[in-house]
């Protein structure tokens, strides 16, 4: 709970490294101060195990009577692309990612390494533009809308949630590689959602920004051809027209059409 400013003294008088969050959810109290975890579902959000109460929906009631009702103890989640050059010079930025999975992790880190690569290599602000790109990649993962936390202001009944819970995901995970490509092309990997032949997929990783290709020729692990993957947590091969590495991620694109 700590602004740019604050931050920027302790990382100009501490004889150590500073580690600070950059994005993520954000507690509905200070830290370690919230209690509700323990005391409704009896687990410690002191002890990394918070169910994370303050998601649910509530009714405020005053007097016997409904007065309100929704999200009202919801954060938005912290983000800090836009004001990332502005950051002093820390040793880490964290990614808050409990109980997310690991598309939604791999997704934040990669655009985030890609978002530090350029503000290196350019020296300058991030466009508006480029802060829009770089906002998208986010909604390819479950997210919810963001705000600077407490960074740039104290926060206030704008940095919450109140009607809604989440924003949505555009882009829907598909499969990890479970190998390295091979000299033709071929790539094992684990289906984690339906995809047909025809669509179009973006793969991602850390040697590989969002590649797109038509998926035009899938096989069992017989040999066989299929136009369908629909069974989660199975293996099959795919082709692609450039080299993938195991552990790349694999999401849809758009529908092909032609």
């Amino acid at each position: 709970e700590l602004s740019i400013e604050e931050i920027k003294y302790i990382v100009d008088h501490s004889p150590i490294e500073i580690e600070i969050f950059a994005h993520g959810a954000q507690c509905i109290s200070y830290s370690g101060q919230c209690l509700m975890s323990s005391m409704i579902g009896d687990r410690s959000g002191n002890r990394g195990k918070c169910a994370q109460p303050c998601r649910l929906p509530y009714k405020l009631i005053k007097n016997h009577n409904e007065i309100g009702s929704g999200y009202l103890l919801s954060p938005k989640d912290l983000s800090t692309i836009e004001i990332l050059k502005e950051i002093p010079n820390v040793a880490s930025l964290k990614i808050e990612g409990r109980m997310k999975s690991g598309y939604y992790i791999a997704t934040v880190i990669k655009t985030y390494r890609m978002l530090i690569d350029e503000l290196e290599a350019t020296g300058k602000p991030l466009s508006a533009e480029r802060v829009a790109y770089y906002s998208n990649e986010f909604t390819k993962a479950e997210n919810r809308p963001t705000c600077y936390g407490f960074l740039d202001h104290e926060p206030d009944e704008n940095d919450h949630l109140y009607g809604i819970n989440g924003a949505g995901v555009t882009h829907d995970f598909l499969a990890v590689a479970l190998e390295d490509s091979d000299e033709d092309g071929w790539t094992k990997i684990e289906v984690r959602n339906r995809f047909a032949k025809g669509e179009i997929m973006e793969v991602f990783g850390p040697s590989i920004d969002n590649e797109r290709f038509v998926v035009e020729e899938i096989k069992d692990t017989d040999g066989l051809i299929v136009d369908l993957c629909n069974k989660p947590m199975t293996a099959v091969y795919i082709r692609s027209p450039f080299k993938m590495n195991a552990e790349d991620m694999i999401r849809r694109g758009e529908r092909h059409d032609s």
